[in-house]
């Protein structure tokens, strides 16, 4: 957890989960490695209770995070245009930040028949890093003093969920659960009056936006046995959303569902679900203080008005002792039937399949199969208009694997092995009112291997190893045939898409005291 120090005196990229920072000096861009020195220390404790008809447990959990590199300083790579041009730029880098939290959650058995649980935990976090100067650059004349000395941030968080069951009868089951999430964004506004845009212009004042959050959600089923086979379930699920400093302030997501569990045969499992979910949204307003200014008719995914059908089958048979077979198929679509730019649609299809064999008392064998395919499409304007280009795209993920495991000397030394085959391709299609070449398919491929030995010396101690084998391989446009100076105007680090050979070696003792 911690707080991105992003304030209106720097404008800088940075990918926090590849370390690569990106700069832009007026129309050059460069980028370069993002230093790594984090020390994050965690304390975690509770203390519990557990008696016939009532359970507790208390606890605390602690977090605190420090960045040895407060900012990152580099010299321009380009040559440096007078008055427009800085000599040096600078990044603010993840600032010191902590955070803390109490938790309790607690289980009252009301009856034999009804049980009641709850859970709370209060949270802050906090951030007071001292700011960098809006800028680097001293040419920059015209200067006003920041607004204050640091962000001084504080964020309260508070969540509560209870539920109860209740068996109102040998047929009957009813289940109700209730969740409150708030996230209260107590850091106090300010209007940062002369800004920096790359340590080189001056741009428009900018007021910080503490966007805070309420969230409720009711969950409502009832279960009913038909026959010792069958069981039906109907539930209705609700989800309000209060947002600040955001395109939407309110969203409501209404879901209906019902769910079917047989046992066809005595070693036959089906599982039916199907549901319909409706999601309203109050009027969808672009946030004035955010520049540059979204388009009025864009529509953010997460914020929009939305249909979802989805249904699921799932089947797990036993057709003998040894062997155990299983099976699923889901598909859910997704209909933004209001949004004019943005995401339109989607569908997603996935299918399952493994199966478990017990060679002997010894040996076991397995393996499994998986499918998915994710399509959408959405819209999108060139000139700050209504749509003029439309993108269909399809994501595919293919995935195999195969094991065993084989038990020697006495049951106490386990041998093992696994492979896993994964496979992926992006197709991007593009329809514009000028047509051009298509995008080239994105790929990956992974190959891993794992061979485990495990030795149970005696009811305390324990040796493993394990020798592990990954090949990955794949295919970017993005990346590929890119060299630090194929853009004329952008300085890259000549990446090219990811492909290594990964080889693992593992020890370990294990002692029980």
């Amino acid at each position: 957890f911690f707080f991105k120090q992003k304030t209106a005196y720097e404008i800088r990229n940075c990918d926090w989960s590849s370390d690569v920072c990106s700069s832009d000096l007026i129309n050059n861009a460069a980028q370069f490695v993002q230093p790594i020195d984090y020390v994050t220390d965690e304390l975690d404790v509770s203390a519990t209770y557990s008696g016939q008809r009532f359970q507790a447990r208390v606890g605390y959990y602690g977090s605190i995070f420090r960045n040895q590199d407060e900012s990152l300083t580099w010299d321009n790579p380009f040559d440096p245009i007078p008055i427009f041009t800085a000599d040096q730029g600078r990044l603010a880098l993840p600032p010191d930040n902590q955070f803390h939290q109490l938790l309790a959650s607690l289980g009252y058995q009301v009856n034999k028949k009804t049980r009641l649980t709850a859970d709370i935990t209060a949270g802050r976090g906090t951030q007071d890093e001292d700011f960098l100067p809006y800028t680097i650059n001293s040419t920059i004349g015209g200067l006003q003093p920041l607004p204050r000395t640091s962000l001084d941030g504080r964020v309260d968080t508070l969540t509560a969920y209870v539920r109860l069951n209740s068996a109102i009868s040998e047929r009957w089951q009813l289940n109700a659960a209730y969740k409150y999430n708030d996230r209260d964004n107590k850091t106090d506004q300010a209007t940062y009056t002369t800004p920096v845009n790359t340590d080189s212009v001056l741009v428009a004042a900018q007021t910080n936006l503490p966007y805070s959050f309420t969230e409720n959600v009711l969950n409502l089923s009832a279960d009913y046995r038909i026959d010792k086979r069958t069981k039906g379930s109907l539930g209705f699920d609700y989800e309000a959303i209060e947002r600040t400093f955001q395109e939407v302030e309110d969203t409501k997501d209404k879901t209906f569902w019902g769910q079917l569990r047989a046992r066809a045969q005595e070693n036959i499992d089906v599982l039916l679900k199907i549901a319909y979910a409706d999601r309203s949204i109050s009027d969808y307003v672009p946030v004035a203080e955010i520049v540059p200014p979204q388009n009025p008719l864009m529509r953010i995914y997460n914020m929009a008005d939305r249909e979802r059908i989805s249904s699921a089958l799932q089947v797990i048979a036993m057709p003998m002792e040894t062997v155990s077979v299983g099976g699923g198929f889901e598909f859910a679509k997704n209909d933004y039937d209001k949004s004019e730019l943005g995401l339109l649609d989607s569908r997603e299809v996935s299918a399952n399949l493994d199966a478990s064999v017990q060679v002997s008392k010894k040996t076991n064998v397995h393996f499994f199969l998986n499918y998915q395919l994710i399509e959408s499409k959405q819209a999108g304007s060139s000139v700050f208009s209504t749509p003029d280009w439309f993108q269909d795209e399809d994501d595919t993920f293919n995935t195999a694997g195969i094991g065993f495991k084989h038990m020697l000397f006495k049951d106490k030394v386990d041998i093992g092995a696994d492979y896993v085959l994964a496979k992926s391709r992006g197709e991007i299609d593009v329809t514009t009112i000028t047509p051009g070449a298509p995008f080239p398919d994105l790929t990956t491929t992974l190959n891993s291997f794992k061979f485990y030995v495990d030795w149970r010396m005696n009811k305390k101690l324990s040796l493993n190893a394990a020798i592990w084998y990954e090949d990955y391989d794949s295919d970017d446009w993005q990346l590929d045939g890119v060299t630090p100076a194929t853009i004329p105007n952008v300085l890259t680090l000549g990446q090219s898409s990811p492909s290594y050979d990964l080889y693992f070696l593992s020890l370990a003792v294990r002692y029980k005291f």
